[in-house]
C-alpha cells in the first residue's frame, strides 16, 4: 500500500485530504527508521577489529532489529488498513434500530482491531529501544550520535502510539480490554521513555566529553 512507495510519494499521501496514511502509520515509519538506524550501526560494527569479541551478541541483535524492522514495515500499512475499518464501520446506516446495532458493534470491532495493530508499535519500539541502550557501549563509537537519533526516533514512535491507543480506547466500550491494553501500554511507554532519556543523555554527553559515561551526572541519568 505505501511502505513500497518512493518517500517523496508517501509524503504527498500523507499531506493530501485523505484519511490514510495517519498518525499511526507514521508512527510506525518512525519505528522503522529507528530500527533502520541501529541496524546501520550493528552492520558498521560487526566483524571490526575492535569489537570482535561482542561478535555473537551483535549477530544476536542484527536478527532481533531485522524482525523488528520487518514489523514496522508491516505495520505502516497495517495501521492505514485498520483505520479504513473504522471509517467504513461509521458509515453504515442507522436508519432502523436493527442496522444501528449492527453499526455499533462493526465500530466496537474496528476500534479494538485498530488499537491492537497500534498497541505493536509500542510494543515493537519498546523491544528495540532496549538495544540502543546496549550499543551505547558494543555499537561503533563513531556512530554513537546514530544510537542517539535511533532512541529519539523510537521514542517518538511510542509516544505517538501511546496517542492513537488513547483516542481508540475512548471509543471502546469494553473496559476489561480498555483496561487490559492501557496498562500493558503504559508499562512499556514508561519503561521504554526511562531508556530513551538514558541514551539520549549519555549519547550528547560522551559526544562532548569522552569520560562522560563515568560521570555521576551519567549514572544519574540510569
Amino acid at each position: 500500500m505505501f511502505i513500497k512507495k518512493s518517500i517523496n510519494s508517501y509524503l504527498q499521501e500523507l499531506s493530501s485530504k485523505k484519511p490514510i496514511p495517519g498518525g499511526g502509520s507514521v508512527c510506525a515509519l518512525s519505528g522503522a527508521l529507528g530500527a533502520g538506524l541501529l541496524l546501520m550501526v550493528v552492520n558498521f560494527t560487526l566483524n571490526k577489529e575492535a569489537y570482535k569479541r561482542y561478535f555473537h551478541e551483535l549477530s544476536a541483535i542484527l536478527k532481533r532489529l531485522n524482525a523488528v524492522e520487518e514489523n514496522f514495515k508491516k505495520l505502516v500499512d497495517r495501521d492505514s488498513q485498520a483505520y479504513l475499518l473504522i471509517v467504513k464501520a461509521y458509515r453504515l446506516p442507522k436508519d432502523t434500530r436493527l442496522k444501528e446495532t449492527f453499526r455499533r458493534k462493526k465500530i466496537q470491532a474496528a476500534l479494538k482491531k485498530s488499537t491492537a495493530v497500534t498497541f505493536e508499535i509500542i510494543k515493537h519500539s519498546a523491544s528495540a529501544m532496549k538495544f540502543s541502550r546496549r550499543l551505547l557501549d558494543i555499537g561503533n563509537k563513531n556512530l554513537i550520535s546514530d544510537v542517539g537519533v535511533g532512541a529519539c526516533m523510537l521514542e517518538s514512535a511510542i509516544k505517538g502510539a501511546l496517542l492513537n491507543v488513547e483516542i481508540n480506547l475512548a471509543g471502546i466500550k469494553d473496559e476489561r480490554f480498555k483496561e487490559g491494553i492501557s496498562a500493558k501500554a503504559n508499562s512499556l511507554v514508561n519503561e521504554a521513555r526511562k531508556i530513551a532519556h538514558f541514551v539520549i543523555n549519555q549519547t550528547s554527553g560522551r559526544i562532548i566529553n569522552p569520560d562522560f559515561a563515568k560521570s555521576k551526572s551519567a549514572r544519574r541519568a540510569d
